[in-house]
C-alpha cells in the first residue's frame, strides 16, 4: 500500500513556503497541486488538476522511462560484457530510484514547486532558475528528434519490402504525431502511457522469442565475455553506460508529474517503488536473454536482430506505438514551456482558442525541426549516448542531490554523513562530472565515426 507519511498536514504557509509561491512569474511554472487551487474549469483548462494518483505517476513512468532505451541496452552490455553490465543495470536503478526520492524530500520542504526551475529559484535565485530552464528545455528537444528516428526504425521493420527512403519513413512517422501532440496535460497522456508500457513489455517477449527460436542463433554465451570486450577502450566504457542512464532518466519530468497529482508528497514514492524495479527486471531479462543469444553480433537497434516474418512486423508496430506516445508524453512539458516563454502565461493559464493555436504552432513547427535533426544524424545508438551523458547524468546525478542539500541548508534540517557522502561526494564529485564529461566526449566520437562512414542526409543509404 502506497504510504503516505511523508505528506505534511494542512497549515497556514510558512516564511519559505511563501516564497515559493512567489517563484511562478520567474520560473514559468505552476503553481504545484499539494495545495488547494481553483477548479479546472475556472481556469479554462479541459481536464481537472491536480487528480492524478500513484497509479497515474506509475503509468507515466513506466511509459515514460521504459521504452527505446532498452533497445540498445544488449549492444552496450556486448562492449561491457556480463559483470559490468550486470552491476552496472543494478546500480543506476537504485540510483535513479534514490534520486527520485531526493525530489520528493525537496517537494516535501518546498511543497509549491512543480518544475526543477521552481526549486531552483527557491533555493539559489533567479540567474539558477533561468539557467535550470534552459538547459531542460534543451534537454527535451533534443530527446524528440531521437524519438523520431526510432519511430522511423521501426516503421521500417514493419513493412521490410517497401522501398521508402529513411528520409520517407521518418516523415510518415511526423505525420503520424500531428494530431496527438495537440494533448495538452499529462493528465490526458497517462492514460495513453498504460498500453504503451504493456507494448514495449510484449515486443520485447517477442523479440526474445524470435531470437530464440532463430534456427541461426549461436548457443547461449557464446561470444560474450565475463568483462570488458577485447579491445575496448576505456572511453568507450563511458558510452556505453551512457546507454545505461539513458535508458533510466526521466527525473527532470517527475516535479512536473508531481504537479499533477492530489498527494505528490505522500504517493510519488509509491509509484517510483513500483516503476522502477519493474524497469530494471525487464531490461535485466532483455539484457541476459539477447546478448546471452546473440553475443557481439546483437544489433544497435534490438529489434533488426530479429530474422524477417509477421512476428517481426508485429514488434515493429508495438515499438512504433510506445514511441509515439514518449513523443507526445515528452513535448507536453516542452511545448508548454516553449508556449509561456513565446506568448505568456496568458497562454498556458486561460486556456481557449488563443491557447490551443499557440500550442499547436509550437508543437508543430518543432516536430518539422526534429524531422530535420533526425535526417541529418539518423544513428539510433549514438543519439542515445549523447543524450544519456549530456543530459541524463546531469538530471539524474547532479541536480536532485544539490536540490535536497541546498533544501536542507536553508531549511536548517541537519544534514547527515550519510547525505554528504551518498549525495555530495558520491553523486556530485564522482558520478556527475565523470559520466557527463567523458560519456558525452566519447558519444560525440562515435558520431564523428558514423557521419564520416554514412551517405548525405536525406539519402536513401539509411533505412
Amino acid at each position: 500500500m502506497c504510504s503516505t507519511e511523508l505528506s505534511q498536514p494542512a497549515s497556514k504557509p510558512s516564511a519559505v513556503e511563501a516564497e515559493v509561491i512567489t517563484i511562478r512569474s520567474a520560473s514559468g511554472t505552476e503553481p504545484s497541486t499539494s495545495v488547494k487551487r481553483p477548479s479546472a474549469q475556472s481556469k479554462g483548462v479541459n481536464v481537472p488538476i491536480g487528480d492524478a494518483r500513484w497509479w497515474h505517476a506509475t503509468f507515466l513512468l513506466m511509459g515514460d522511462v521504459m521504452g527505446t532505451g532498452v533497445l540498445s541496452l544488449p549492444s552496450a552490455s556486448a562492449l561491457l560484457g556480463w559483470i559490468p553490465s550486470m552491476i552496472s543495470l543494478s546500480l543506476f536503478g537504485v540510483a535513479s530510484i534514490y534520486s527520485g526520492q531526493l525530489l520528493v524530500h525537496v517537494k516535501a520542504l518546498y511543497p509549491h514547486i512543480s518544475s526543477y526551475a521552481d526549486i531552483a529559484h527557491a533555493l539559489v535565485g533567479p540567474k539558477f532558475a533561468a539557467f535550470t530552464k534552459w538547459t531542460l528545455v534543451v534537454a527535451w528537444g533534443m530527446v524528440l528528434p531521437y524519438y523520431l528516428l526510432g519511430a522511423a526504425e521501426s516503421l521500417a521493420i514493419i513493412a521490410p519490402d517497401a522501398e521508402l527512403c529513411y528520409w520517407q519513413w521518418t516523415l510518415v512517422a511526423a505525420g503520424m504525431l500531428i494530431l496527438p501532440i495537440q494533448l495538452r496535460t499529462l493528465h490526458h497522456v497517462s492514460f495513453i502511457c498504460a498500453p504503451s508500457a504493456v507494448a514495449i513489455v510484449v515486443a520485447i517477449i517477442l523479440i526474445i522469442i524470435n531470437i530464440a527460436m532463430d534456427g541461426n542463433s549461436t548457443k547461449f554465451g557464446e561470444n560474450t565475455t565475463v568483462g570488458l570486450k577485447d579491445g575496448v577502450s576505456f572511453i568507450r566504457v563511458y558510452s556505453s553506460l551512457a546507454a545505461y542512464i539513458f535508458a533510466f532518466q526521466g527525473h527532470s519530468r517527475f516535479v512536473e508529474m508531481t504537479a499533477e497529482m492530489k498527494d505528490p508528497v505522500g504517493e510519488f514514492p509509491c509509484a517510483l517503488n513500483i516503476s522502477y524495479p519493474i524497469m530494471t527486471a525487464v531490461y535485466a531479462v532483455t539484457v541476459i536473454a539477447c546478448y546471452g543469444i546473440l553475443g557481439d553480433q546483437v544489433d544497435d537497434f534490438l529489434p533488426a536482430s530479429m530474422s524477417d516474418g509477421v512476428m517481426k512486423s508485429i514488434v515493429g508496430v508495438l515499438i512504433t506505438f510506445h514511441i509515439l506516445v514518449a513523443y507526445v508524453f515528452t513535448q507536453t512539458a516542452f511545448v508548454r514551456t516553449l508556449q509561456r516563454l513565446i506568448f505568456g502565461d496568458a497562454a498556458v493559464t486561460e486556456g481557449g482558442h488563443f491557447s490551443r493555436w499557440t500550442w499547436a504552432v509550437i508543437s508543430v513547427s518543432y516536430l518539422g525541426f526534429a524531422y530535420t535533426i533526425a535526417n541529418a544524424i539518423p544513428f539510433f545508438s549514438d543519439l542515445q549516448e549523447l543524450i544519456g551523458s549530456l543530459t541524463g547524468s546531469p538530471i539524474i546525478f547532479g541536480w536532485p542531490p544539490l536540490f535536497y542539500l541546498l533544501a536542507k541548508k536553508k531549511q536548517r534540517v541537519p544534514i547527515t554523513m550519510t547525505d554528504k557522502i551518498v549525495c555530495g561526494l558520491i553523486f556530485l564529485w564522482i558520478l556527475f562530472p565523470l559520466l557527463t564529461v567523458l560519456g558525452t566526449y566519447a558519444s560525440i566520437e562515435d558520431i564523428i565515426d558514423d557521419v564520416a562512414d554514412s551517405g548525405t542526409p536525406f539519402g536513401c543509404s539509411t533505412s
